[in-house]
């Protein structure tokens, strides 16, 4: 298994190791050294899988509301 490691996350140590989010007909999981897909044999690049659990840990395109109280 190819393993993608990531800008932005430091997966050393990282809570998410061993954590596995599945999408349908393949799984991306975080080892100490990156991010691993089973959607390709053989992977040269990033897939979008990937790419997309990434920016869900890093919260890009989540909006937020402000709670109001009254």
């Amino acid at each position: 298994m190819e393993y993608f490691k990531s800008k932005f996350i430091n997966t050393v140590g990282h809570a998410f190791n061993g954590t596995a989010w599945t999408f349908k007909g393949c799984e991306v999981i975080m080892h100490e050294t990156g991010f691993a897909c089973t959607c390709m044999k053989r992977m040269k690049y990033k897939c979008n899988h990937i790419k997309s659990v990434e920016l869900g840990i890093l919260g890009v395109g989540q909006t937020y509301y402000e709670l109001i109280h009254s």
